[in-house]
């Protein structure tokens, strides 16, 4: 019969102290456990080692986008030879004298007590308008 206490298996007092493992590494000792700017240089030190490895992902990344800001801001700065004079937009630049078209009995006729022809009289340059 097998006796179930004796395993095979290290029970988990057993285990050795970090000092004893391996290359006495141990997260909770670990300096990058310590503050932002150890993961700040661990973040960085990560991403110099990804550029070093791959010149594409540097070009595409970096490169790439700070020449488009370059160039976008250098466009930005240009200052033209001809300036053009201001211009005012009014409604009457537009041809033909346009017509706004008003529903003649509103949406909401139960609940509106205003008529609309009337409304429409009282806007400005109503006749040419409406």
């Amino acid at each position: 019969m097998q006796d179930y206490n004796s395993t095979p298996f290290k029970q988990a007092d057993d285990t050795p102290e970090p000092s004893k493992m391996g290359g006495g590494f141990c997260l909770a000792e670990s300096p990058l456990n310590e503050g932002f700017c150890y993961n700040l240089y661990a973040c960085l030190l990560k991403r110099f080692n990804n550029y070093r490895r791959n010149r594409k992902q540097l070009f595409s990344e970096v490169i790439l986008p700070s020449a488009f800001m370059w160039f976008g801001i250098h466009i930005a700065n240009l200052e033209y030879i001809f300036r053009s004079p201001s211009k005012i937009l009014a409604p009457d630049a537009y041809p033909l004298g346009q017509k706004i078209l008003v529903n003649s009995v509103p949406i909401d006729a139960e609940g509106s007590n205003v008529d609309i022809r009337e409304l429409m009289a009282k806007m400005p340059e109503a006749e040419q308008s409406f």
